[in-house]
């Protein structure tokens, strides 16, 4: 999956299984203008929901009915990819929040918030 919705800093963020699925989700979001796109399979050759967000990569211009029906799907779309939270659209825009805590991806690393560390691939429990 790749949104730009994600907080403090909107930068792009991609997570996944397979550098192919990144990269696919990462195109979509890219040629929305920003938003959230969620793929499936490794090669990510199906994208499974967008949510195309082109203000400022946040926000949307379109009817409020439309981006909920467009929100909606992502949620289904993280939920079937695995990603268990109460609110899997909100739990992934905040991964990059780095003064919550505990681990948090940033510009710069994965951070153990609590520690103030980057944990590496090694290092990661």
């Amino acid at each position: 999956m790749a949104t730009t919705y994600a907080h403090d800093s909107h930068n792009l963020l991609t997570i996944g299984t397979s550098r192919a699925a990144m990269a696919a989700a990462a195109a979509a979001v890219v040629a929305d203008g920003g938003g959230v796109a969620v793929v499936r399979g490794a090669a990510g050759d199906t994208v499974a929901a967008r949510l195309p967000l082109p203000v400022g990569g946040v926000l949307s211009a379109r009817p409020a009915a439309q981006v909920a029906r467009e929100s909606g799907a992502v949620r289904a779309a993280l939920e079937e990819w695995g990603w268990t939270h109460l609110n899997p659209f909100m739990s992934v825009s905040t991964l990059t929040l780095a003064v919550s805590p505990a681990l948090k991806i940033t510009d710069r690393s994965l951070v153990d918030v609590v520690r103030r560390q980057p944990v590496g691939p090694t290092t990661a429990a």
